[in-house]
């Protein structure tokens, strides 16, 4: 900067810019690293998509179908099935199984997630229909009637616990891959602390660089945060706009209804964020603004007293 015109120049030009893109750069990496391991691996964000986009109805409603599809072969109305069904209940365990299997696949240490479901009415309901429906007078081999009895049972329990796996990590924390996806977050969250320790770097070199220079600083720190925050909010502002996650094909509604609530909830916060990122940037830079003007007040008002 030089006196008696206001912003005609910043010292240390190419050193400064080349350090900001570089603090801007590690700042994106730490806000992908820190969202990843303080937003996406909580069970918080979850809810909020399966509330927003009606999960539990998707779920019921693809149980009703399968029961009413059931009926047919085994002679079984499907109210058997579905009349101790709750939506409020089957939101409340698949919310449970999803968060036990997120506590799981970011840490080895936690317990293995399973399904938490009473199914002690439907077990029951099954077997009064089957009980009542039966002549047992005509039943030769008793085995192989509480054999019908165990596997329908077993098929009905089956099929709801599947629909309780919404983000489908339960059957992902039962497979090899769990394993990676451990070594994937601790890397994460290594990565969050690298990628903030790189950015605090380069803004005390800057600050370095520009010590003489100290009215220049709020400048290259709002041009820093600006930068970052707009490498996010662009191409987020484009994916909301696009509606990019509509177009995904998931053959399931509920899970389909999931992952799209995941990711617009997601790309709702984010784009709050760099909102919020952008304006500290912009304000920084127009204050920096300020100060000179301020500072050339004092040196016009000095040099006429001198």
């Amino acid at each position: 900067m030089e006196r008696g015109g206001g912003m005609k120049r910043l010292y240390h030009y190419p050193a400064m810019i080349v350090l900001a893109l570089f603090a801007a750069l590690f700042a994106v990496i730490f806000e992908v690293c820190t969202f990843f391991s303080l937003v996406l691996i909580k069970p918080e964000i979850y809810s909020e998509a399966m509330g927003s986009k009606g999960v539990s109805d998707a779920i019921y409603e693809d149980l009703n179908t399968y029961f009413e599809h059931y009926a047919a072969p085994t002679g079984i109305p499907k109210e058997v099935f579905t009349k101790s069904l709750d939506k409020s209940e089957l939101s409340k365990a698949a919310y449970q199984l999803l968060s036990d299997s997120l506590a799981y696949l970011s840490d080895p240490n936690a317990a293995k997630p399973e399904p938490q479901y009473d199914f002690t009415q439907l077990d029951k309901d099954i077997t009064d229909y089957i009980e009542a429906n039966t002549d047992h007078d005509k039943v030769e081999d008793k085995d192989e009637y509480n054999k019908l009895v165990e596997n329908t049972i077993s098929t009905a329990e089956g099929q709801i616990k599947s629909r309780l796996d919404v983000m489908m990590l339960y059957t992902l924390s039962k497979t090899g891959f769990a394993a990676k996806v451990h070594t994937c977050a601790g890397y994460i969250r290594f990565g969050a602390f690298a990628s903030a320790a790189a950015a605090v770097i380069f803004l005390a070199a800057m600050v370095i660089v520009d010590r003489r220079h100290p009215r220049d600083l709020p400048y290259w720190f709002g041009c820093t945060i600006f930068s970052a925050s707009t490498l996010v909010l662009v191409p987020s502002l484009y994916l909301q706009k696009m509606h990019f996650f509509d177009r995904f094909f998931v053959k399931s509604d509920y899970i389909y209804r999931t992952v799209t609530g995941l990711c617009d909830t997601a790309l709702d916060r984010i784009i709050t964020a760099q909102t919020i990122a952008l304006m500290v940037g912009i304000f920084l830079i127009l204050l920096t603004l300020v100060i000179h003007a301020i500072y050339l007040k004092y040196l016009r008002r000095r040099s006429r007293i001198s």
